[in-house]
């Protein structure tokens, strides 16, 4: 069995109950702040051309690995299933060879609502058919007492309610893998008698259409084999071998406290401005710190979908516009300007003396850059491509949010290819828009460090 999830809750009880487009929001949410303050300039460096083809071919790759990651928690819940499965009839002692198969298999073949309606007629048609064949094989055989044929009538009847409990719980799992039920199945965890799961399905039988999968009831850690990067590796890789999931959560570990360490840094200098800078930076730190505390209490995906990521979306858009109105106002009043007041930007009138005359020459600024090496310009041109890798990154919260969806299926390619859709789109159109990055990089550091929005990425990274 795998080893549990160190960053889950089982004792969470919220109902898991993100759409499409909620999962869709919250990936667009996360990756959106972290790309767009940095894109155009990368876009600059790269050159317009080649910085949006980079961006537009990064996305189908975004999604191809996305999909393959979901796929990938998919089979690990199917063999957690299978395997609760087999602990369950070593359980209930279900152990008739020549047809176990055929009657388990029941809850799979009978799907049509028909066959629900009239499924007592037909079973006490089969068991009529079944009391036949007794009498039959009495026949035959040369007698079958009448305590015989009782008890093989009973234990015919204790496998149809087996499977028919089995049934149940399949369609429910079907209709929607929330986690509602959790709390049901912790109590079934416990029960390993067939009497105890039928007082437990009587007493809350809504459960059945919002279940978890039953792999909930023996090892209460399966709920957690998906939840992120270290369950699947830990679930994926045999227990004996230590290495994948020592690797995977020094990764994990290094790269949480490297972005929180940036986000709490950001939502300092939030802090900072709201006070008109005349706090400290370690001082605005510990009031970012402790309001961190109080907006990290929504600990689950499905609260955060709701309305965070709107929020978060939203403040993001204003500080996106604010700087475009910005830019193409600066650019506005320069057209504007005279051609005597444009060249002063660049030039510089020096008088020289030559005798009795004096006369202006033209020479020109030292640039703020100069020349650069090739060698320097081959670094910062692999350093925007990293960095538009990391804008277009949509994998980090993948995982914690199909955990929390309705339909865990829909989470790729559906609500991630909604998102690569969205967000790249959003990309591409202010990287064209921004003109120079280097200014929109400066405004956009200056409206976001006095908006709320750091608290709010902060928020959502926590949780």
């Amino acid at each position: 069995t795998s080893s549990s999830s160190s960053s889950s809750s089982y004792e969470d009880s919220s109902t898991n109950d993100l759409t499409i487009y909620s999962a869709a929001a919250l990936i667009t949410a996360d990756v959106l702040g972290t790309g767009i303050l940095a894109l155009p300039h990368d876009v600059k460096v790269l050159g317009r051309g080649l910085g949006v083809l980079f961006i537009v071919l990064n996305l189908p790759i975004n999604l191809y690995a996305g999909t393959i990651l979901c796929r990938a928690a998919d089979y690990v819940e199917g063999r957690m299933i299978d395997e609760d499965n087999n602990e369950e009839g070593q359980i209930w002692d279900v152990n008739e060879s020549d047809d176990e198969d055929e009657y388990n298999d029941l809850f799979l073949e009978d799907e049509s609502n028909e066959a629900h309606d009239n499924e007592e007629e037909d079973e006490e048609e089969e068991e009529e058919n079944y009391k036949m064949n007794l009498v039959c094989n009495d026949s035959e055989e040369g007698g079958i007492t009448p305590t015989d044929q009782k008890r093989r009538l009973d234990k015919r009847k204790k496998k149809r309610q087996k499977q028919r409990r089995r049934r149940d719980l399949y369609e429910g799992i079907t209709a929607s893998a929330s986690a509602a039920g959790d709390s049901a199945y912790s109590s079934c965890a416990d029960s390993t008698n067939e009497n105890s799961m039928d007082n437990e399905l009587q007493a809350n039988p809504a459960s059945l259409s919002t279940s978890p999968p039953p792999s909930h009831r023996h090892h209460p850690h399966h709920n957690s084999a998906t939840y992120d990067f270290i369950g699947m590796t830990s679930t994926l890789f045999p227990s004996t071998s230590k290495t994948p999931l020592r690797l995977v959560l020094t990764i994990y570990y290094v790269n949480l406290f490297l972005v929180l360490g940036n986000y709490i840094l950001v939502m300092s200098h939030s802090v900072q401005a709201v006070f008109l800078n005349r706090i400290c930076l370690p001082t605005a730190g510990l009031i970012a710190s402790v309001l961190m505390l109080f907006v990290s209490q929504l600990r689950t995906m499905a609260k955060l979908g709701r309305s965070v990521s709107v929020i978060s979306l939203l403040s993001l858009l204003i500080v996106v516009i604010l700087c475009l109105v910005s830019i193409h106002s600066a650019d506005d009043n320069d057209s504007t300007d005279d051609n005597d007041d444009q060249g002063a930007l660049f030039y510089n009138q020096k008088p020289l003396q030559q005798g009795t005359i004096t006369t202006t020459t033209m020479t020109p600024i030292v640039k703020k850059e100069e020349e650069e090496s090739s060698f320097q310009s081959m670094l910062r041109q692999l350093s925007a491509l990293s960095s538009i890798c990391f804008a277009i990154g949509s994998q980090k919260l993948l995982l914690n949010i199909r955990h929390e969806m309705r339909v865990r299926t829909e989470a790729a390619p559906q609500g991630l290819g909604l998102s690569l859709l969205v967000f790249g789109l959003a990309y591409i159109a202010i990287s064209l828009a921004a003109g120079d990055g280097e200014l929109f990089l400066i405004l956009v550091c200056a409206y976001i460090y006095t908006y709320i929005y750091p608290c709010v990425r902060v928020f959502v990274s926590l949780c």
